[in-house]
């Protein structure tokens, strides 16, 4: 399983294409060929067609890998699969834990439904650790279900999301200045995740940074 195989550099694309092709490898200071039989899965969450058209992922792999594909629809999407997904990880914590766990209560299924989920997966799992870990029922209600507020959040975020600029200028310019502007107001973001934000990889904002003198007016 290879996550977030946009990420992967150029260099290591080629070296999987060949790998996918052969089906054969050497262990690192290795002579001999190994053959094998496997499958390959790969994860990402960004366009790899955009990333071929920015020369940051090798087309010929795209096709290689591009066999099956399955697009997973973020949490607010699924309706009450939702409950499926929390009743497994709660099920999960409460072994981990050593906690008994009998399911949810009506209010909790219609709080687990009716959230938006801005965190997708990663917050239901938050949610579902915190409530197995100060619940003292068996059965979680509403009440130990501690859920981020969208609206609140986007408030507060409002006016450093906010983006302005001036028409008239070039593209260069307004491309330049959003990048400025999502690195500033996400600096204390990872550098990985500011990329993602921008939909590009982390080599072409590395590019981009430097062909703009970005880090001199960060």
């Amino acid at each position: 399983f290879l996550d977030e195989i946009d990420s992967m550099s150029l260099a290591l694309q080629s070296k999987l294409l060949s790998f996918l092709e052969s089906r054969t490898f050497r262990r690192l200071g290795g002579t001999d060929d190994i053959k094998v039989t496997t499958r390959i899965v790969c994860a990402t969450n960004a366009n790899l067609q955009e990333k071929v058209a920015e020369k940051a992922f090798r087309k010929d792999l795209l096709y290689r890998i591009n066999v099956v594909s399955v697009e997973l629809p973020p949490l607010r999407r699924m309706g009450r699969d939702v409950l499926t997904i929390a009743q497994k990880t709660a099920e999960g914590y409460a072994a981990e834990f050593g906690k008994a766990f009998d399911g949810f209560t009506d209010a909790a299924e219609q709080t687990l439904v009716g959230h938006s989920w801005p965190g997708n997966v990663r917050e239901l799992r938050n949610v579902m650790e915190r409530a197995l870990i100060f619940s003292k029922e068996t059965r979680l209600d509403a009440s130990d279900l501690v859920l981020m507020n969208p609206d609140a959040f986007d408030d507060a975020a409002s006016d450093a999301d906010t983006f302005r600029i001036r028409s008239g200028g070039s593209l260069e310019d307004l491309e330049s200045a959003y990048i400025k502007h999502v690195l500033h107001t996400h600096r204390n973001t990872s550098y990985a995740d500011v990329a993602k934000l921008l939909g590009i990889s982390k080599k072409t904002l590395w590019e981009k940074r430097k062909r703009y003198n970005l880090d001199a007016e960060l």
